[in-house]
């Protein structure tokens, strides 16, 4: 698609219009092509008013739309301008496709911080949701959500103490990759091979950005090992690498997750290795419990092994998150719905429903997978899996969205009890501290005293890359080291 944007006013830009097109069109490109459509986008200032028109071409139909509104009217947005130019696009596109956005013109990933934002600021929970509604167009039940997230979020933040950071380990090796997964994770026997002298460098990043927090007079909140599947270790692997971890982070009590996605990677004795180390939290996922779905997808487990792996190291003392994936391709609204109850009745402390995603690079993607806008099962998957976690008493407690997701809805983590919010998710969604993070591909968050993120610092992408990274891990270590010196001058 081409795009143009006349505007007299420098709030936003063409990438913000090439956001909300994405919202009705996943996955579309940008450029000049001749056989694109072609959008353009025209915003004034006229007086104490706005003025826009927008002129939409597409499959040789051109579609029209012009409005003007005060400027007073958008005075509680935090952008008046962008506002209404995104007013303008979503009246033109829904009139074009049939349909609203549940999440209006709210573009960003995070739009429970969005609401954290206003209810910090002191606006109140009424104030914040009209806002949403009447100056975003958000769906008052996709408001409410958002909102009943952020109060969650509030009680987390009240909890922040100066100085604060999580640990980020990353292992992106996988048994084998599923078709809707874009991680950048190694399946092969060739790939895999790398894992003995990839854990090594990894022990090395670890143990340095140990001792660069205690340096700067950091202290850790929380670990979590992701990849990846980090149980694609072997017992001996893992009897060997964990062990190391935690004699750099220290015998403190704290929230540390191991990412066990991968139900057929679980064994008692990984689980022992893990107990004794101190690991409190298994990430166990099923995504689906219809086998005949599992499989379509690649993952090579069936819902009776996702049980088994559940029970052992629920047995064993675990906390324990799980995922599941509304409208994954093959699924029915009854299978998901047998999904979600299926792993309500085994009770896992956290349980985060995804939204079908189109990811860049996953297989599906690559061959050519679109959704069908006349579909609208996923909505009635979400609506189920909101009313049966009410029903058994599980609240939201962290959010965030996706580009190219079926519908454009969220992804929702769900728990059962305060005590059993898995923090760390809030912590990395929302940037309410630094998290340190090591491995191929991670990207460390170092956050301002006003919770803003202040700079971000990555790893080279691939494990073979990140075996050669050594010196640039010695640099990493001198801009962390420099970040807190000028953070708390000292």
């Amino acid at each position: 698609m081409k795009i143009e944007l006349i505007s007299d006013d420098g709030a936003f830009a063409v990438n913000y219009i090439q956001s909300l097109v994405l919202l009705f069109m996943p996955c579309e490109k940008f450029g000049e092509s001749d056989n694109d459509s072609h959008l353009v986008f025209v915003v004034k200032r006229e007086g104490d008013s706005f003025f826009g028109r927008a002129v939409f071409d597409i499959d040789g139909n051109v579609y029209e739309k012009s409005m003007s509104a005060p400027i007073s009217f958008y005075e509680a947005s935090n952008n008046s301008a962008k506002c209404f130019a995104g007013k303008l696009f979503l009246a033109l596109f829904s009139e074009v496709f049939g349909y609203k956005p549940p999440w209006g013109i709210l573009t960003g990933v995070r739009p429970a911080r969005f609401a954290l934002d206003y209810l910090l600021s002191g606006v109140s929970v009424q104030k914040t949701k009209q806002i949403f509604v009447e100056m975003y167009h958000v769906d008052p039940e996709k408001a409410d959500l958002a909102i009943r997230v952020a109060l969650c979020e509030m009680t987390v933040l009240q909890e922040e103490k100066e100085r604060q950071f999580s640990l980020y380990i990353g292992i992106p090796f996988c048994p084998s990759r599923c078709r809707y997964c874009s991680f950048v994770s190694y399946a092969t026997p060739k790939l895999l091979s790398l894992l003995p002298e990839y854990l090594e460098m990894l022990a090395y990043e670890v143990q340095m950005l140990c001792d660069v927090a205690r340096e700067a007079g950091l202290d850790l909140k929380s670990v979590y090992v992701g990849g990846g599947t980090p149980s694609v270790l072997t017992c001996e692997q893992m009897a060997d690498f964990v062990p190391k971890i935690r004699s750099f982070i220290g015998n403190k009590q704290m929230e540390f997750t191991y990412e066990a996605g991968r139900p057929d990677t679980v064994t008692k004795e990984k689980l022992s290795v893990l107990s004794d180390c101190g690991v409190t939290r298994l990430s166990i996922n099923t995504q689906t419990t219809n086998d005949a779905v599992l499989q379509s997808v690649g993952r090579c487990h069936t819902f009776e092994d996702y049980k088994n792996a559940f029970c052992l190291a629920k047995d064993m003392g675990f906390a324990i998150n799980t995922d599941l994936i509304a409208g994954l391709p093959g699924e029915s609204i009854e299978s998901f719905c047998k999904s979600i109850d299926d792993v309500l009745s085994l009770s896992p402390d956290n349980i985060t429903v995804h939204s079908f995603s189109l990811k860049k690079s996953s297989e599906y993607t690559v061959g050519g997978k679109t959704f069908d806008r006349n579909d609208h099962s996923i909505d009635k998957m979400l609506s189920y899996s909101s009313a049966r976690m009410k029903d058994h008493r599980y609240f939201p407690y962290y959010m965030y969205r996706q580009k190219n997701t079926d519908g454009n809805f969220e992804n929702v983590g769900y728990t059962n009890s305060e005590n059993a919010i898995a923090r760390y998710n809030i912590y990395m969604m929302e940037g309410f501290h630094s998290v340190l993070a090591a491995g191929a591909g991670a990207a460390t968050k170092l956050v301002s005293r006003d919770l803003a993120t202040t700079g971000k610092i990555y790893n080279p992408k691939y494990p073979y890359e990140y075996l050669r990274a050594k010196d640039d891990i010695l640099k990493n270590r001198e801009q962390i080291l420099l970040f807190y010196k000028e953070k708390y001058n000292n």
